[in-house]
């Protein structure tokens, strides 16, 4: 494939899948077809004024999924929101909250992103929707937003506290930093109308099972204002979204998955480097391999990310196009790690066309706008079949043709896939599996909740009788961790000590 002339994603398809050298190391293909898009109505108990505002952002009907979404919430349900990469499953939660706040201009809504980007994306587009509907309706009360987490300033604070109306925060702060003081959030749980958590996918395993509990912990203080919040819920494709959401919020949750948005043509690619030891099994790197298609991928002019597991791997690839004069300008790195400036800065210039690649971790497998791509590269099967296509769904943003390729390593898992293509083709994504009463972790969090506010003996924690917990309470009273006085368990404990999952930190 020397010197491509492609100047579009279905010229370089066509050129890679002909070209001599790379058609030898495609092992499996999938072509999924174009789709054109499903649209609705808005629904009738959406304010005139909400729908007046998207529609003047070009948005004259909702995808079939947003307007059933938007009706479910306004019918006062817990929903879960279940679609594909750039489905506007954000649509969903900013109509509603906007909803609420004509109706009881005071209301609150707490959003939970798992990374800080995320959260900093999020507000800035609701700040220009709140701005508009504000101008579009001079007599509608200011509509106060901001985000909450370790990076806001102190002076700032308080004055989210009292008077936002959408705050923006993470399961770390909500649990170290809100929770913990919620008598200075007093005004703001009592007026908590709507809980959202985004990709909520993200919280799965111990991670998982630690914001349940502190979810819990949420609804515990909420009710103290007599307040039971509506939760709405965003999530890449799983095989069990509904049992997931009902799981973390312990209340009945309904399931929107069918998709009404469209896509372009998605062409998959398998790629097994060739063989340079055939005696020994030995294979070319899957470094050199993906380096080498994107390389030739960038003199299309079109742009891709390209995945990679770790960050070391990020930067070993990285190398790679330093060492190409022609390139260097045209590609970045973006990871954990990196400082939040740096990272806004290739968000931005992904996002209006000034990069050609940006390589990667799974910090930008999310749903940060980073604009239309034309493809994607992974080096190497990311682990899971959600990550998978979660990742190769980031390409195709414009409803064009789009394109992944994946480049297998040599590791077992990677070869086996390359035999049996089936298994991230054809199966489903996986469960997401939480143990929210996990003893380490439950007694973990009931430190919290009671160092949070007293408990009562015989109080329920969440779906959790008193029965169920008296044993660890006593426990941690034996142990000299809470006191038991009054038929109440009191006490104070370190938060630092109990984080969320000292293995998952908030990325920024």
């Amino acid at each position: 494939m020397k010197h491509s002339q492609a100047r579009n994603i279905d010229e370089f398809i066509a050129e890679f899948q002909q070209d001599l050298r790379h058609s030898k190391t495609i092992v499996a293909s999938s072509v999924v077809s174009e789709k054109q898009a499903e649209t609705d109505n808005y629904p009738q108990s959406l304010f005139p004024p909400v729908m007046q505002l998207f529609c003047s952002l070009g948005i004259t009907r909702p995808y079939t999924h947003q307007a059933q979404a938007i009706e479910a919430i306004l019918q006062g349900k817990n929903v879960v929101i279940s679609t594909g990469v750039a489905s506007g499953k954000s649509l969903c939660y900013q109509a509603a909250i906007l909803n609420g706040l004509l109706s009881n201009p005071g209301s609150r809504s707490l959003l939970l992103f798992p990374t800080k980007a995320l959260a900093q994306d999020q507000a800035k587009k609701m700040q220009v929707l709140a701005a508009e509907l504000s101008k579009q309706n001079p007599r509608l009360p200011s509509i106060y937003s901001g985000i909450y987490d370790g990076d806001t300033p102190n002076e700032l604070r308080g004055k989210l506290r009292k008077q936002a109306n959408i705050l923006f925060s993470n399961p770390d702060m909500l649990h170290l930093g809100i929770l913990p003081n919620h008598s200075l959030w007093s005004v703001f749980f009592s007026r908590l109308k709507y809980v959202i958590i985004d990709e909520v996918h993200m919280y799965r395993g111990v991670f998982g099972s630690h914001v349940a509990n502190v979810l819990r912990r949420l609804k515990r203080i909420t009710a103290v204002y007599g307040i039971e919040p509506q939760f709405i819920f965003t999530s890449a494709t799983l095989a069990n979204a509904r049992e997931h959401a009902e799981a973390l919020a312990e209340e009945p949750v309904e399931l929107i998955e069918y998709d009404g948005s469209p896509h372009g043509q998605r062409h998959f690619l398998i790629c097994n480097p060739p063989l340079i030891e055939p005696a020994l099994g030995i294979r070319k790197s899957s470094y050199l391999e993906v380096a080498g298609i994107a390389k030739r991928f960038l003199e299309t002019g079109l742009q891709a990310i390209l995945f990679s597991e770790t960050r070391r791997s990020v930067e070993v690839l990285y190398r790679y196009f330093l060492d190409d004069k022609s390139s260097a300008d045209k590609v970045k790195t973006y990871r954990s790690g990196y400082l939040a400036d740096d990272r806004r800065q290739v968000e931005n210039t992904l996002r209006e066309g000034k990069l050609q690649l940006v390589i990667s971790t799974n910090a930008l497998e999310l749903g940060i706008d980073i604009g239309g791509l034309d493809a994607i590269f992974m080096n190497g099967y990311p682990g899971t079949i959600c990550g998978t296509r979660q990742q190769a769904g980031r390409a195709g943003r414009k409803g064009s043709t789009s394109l992944c390729i994946l480049v297998a390593g040599a590791n077992p898992l990677d070869q086996y896939i390359c035999q049996h293509p089936e298994f991230i083709f054809d199966n489903n994504p996986e469960h997401a599996l939480i143990d929210p009463n996990n003893s380490e972790i439950l007694r973990q969090q009931l430190l919290c909740a009671v160092s949070e506010m007293a408990l009562k003996n015989g109080e329920n924690y969440g779906f959790l009788s008193f029965e169920n917990i008296v044993g660890h309470l006593n426990s941690l009273v034996d142990e000299g961790s809470l006191k038991y006085s009054n038929n109440r368990y009191s006490g104070i404990v370190d938060r630092k000590s109990t984080r969320l999952n000292s293995s998952h930190r908030i990325r920024s």
